[in-house]
């Protein structure tokens, strides 16, 4: 049952699969009417280090009280709840259950249903919305009554107007020179961790365009790996390219390393989305540092 996006199921999700399912059989129907499994253990890439994410979607929140008892009923241990993870549509509750970690998230059904039409139609670019598109496409269902598969077909095709937008927005920044010139500037006075900072910006910014690109819903950047397999057009060694960039010792290799991969990201743009200048001012900063770079 569990689909991932590189065509294989570890072991460790498939062990952690059968777990949730235990956990779910013993849930009244009350506290949760559709359920799925989340995260690496959901989309099939979890290893002995994961735990489990449970998404639940209800008509409207449980009492925290009545959760937390249902948890202890069971044997859970080190209860938490979230706090903040928790609004009006959300609650977040965090446990241990024989050495497994659990995090449940109850959703009501309503405000999930308008953040996926929201992401759909491209109303929305916030990237801790855009990232339930992900989750919700490589969910694996628990207890459906078809909510799931629903969602997961409205999230099937990847609109034009999400893309246009996302490749529009996230290359914007560096359309003024001054910010490009940032990275070099924070380098250059050792601010490592204003750099990296910077660096994560403008990596997830080209990693956006990247896989708008190849109309893919973008991943919680943990699961970058598993993802990397969805994408067609990419840049050859993605993965380990940004893993050298936060890995490398000197901040100005850092940036170099950065600014040419973002480079290489721009240059798979589709002739209809004008980057020149967001590349003509990144080549620029490269040519400009030529010496501290490598």
């Amino acid at each position: 049952m569990i689909r991932s996006p590189d065509g294989r199921t570890t072991e460790a999700s498939r062990a952690l699969y059968d777990f949730a399912c235990q956990v779910i059989q013993q849930l009244p129907e009350e506290l949760g009417e559709e359920i799925a499994l989340m995260g690496s253990a959901g989309s099939g890439h979890a290893d002995e280090s994961s735990d489990i994410d449970l998404a639940i979607w209800v008509e409207a929140l449980p009492l925290l009280a009545t959760i937390i008892t249902w948890l202890e009923q069971i044997g859970a241990t080190h209860v938490r709840h979230d706090e903040e993870e928790t609004t009006e549509n959300q609650l977040r509750v965090i446990c241990q259950l024989k050495r497994v970690w659990l995090e449940l998230d109850f959703h009501t059904r309503r405000a999930y249903e308008k953040t996926v039409s929201q992401v759909v139609a491209g109303e929305t670019l916030a990237r801790g919305q855009v990232i339930h598109a992900w989750n919700v496409v490589w969910a694996t269902p628990l207890r459906t009554k078809g909510l799931l598969a629903k969602w997961q077909q409205q999230l099937s095709d990847y609109p034009d107007v999400v893309r246009d937008r996302l490749i529009t927005s996230s290359s914007s920044f560096w359309r003024y020179p001054h910010r490009v010139e940032m990275l070099w500037t924070l380098a250059h006075r050792q601010a490592l961790l204003g750099l990296d900072e910077w660096l994560s910006a403008d990596l997830q910014d080209a990693l956006r365009i990247l896989f708008a690109i190849n109309r893919q819903w973008e991943p919680d950047w943990k699961n970058l790996g598993t993802a990397c397999h969805l994408l067609t057009r990419t840049p050859d060694g993605l993965g380990q390219r940004v893993n050298d960039i936060f890995s490398a010792a000197h901040a100005e290799t850092r940036v170099a390393l950065a600014q040419r991969l973002i480079l290489d990201i721009l240059d798979l743009v589709p002739d209809q989305y004008d980057v020149s200048e967001a590349v003509a001012n990144i080549r620029a900063s490269l040519q400009k540092h030529a010496t501290l770079s490598g």
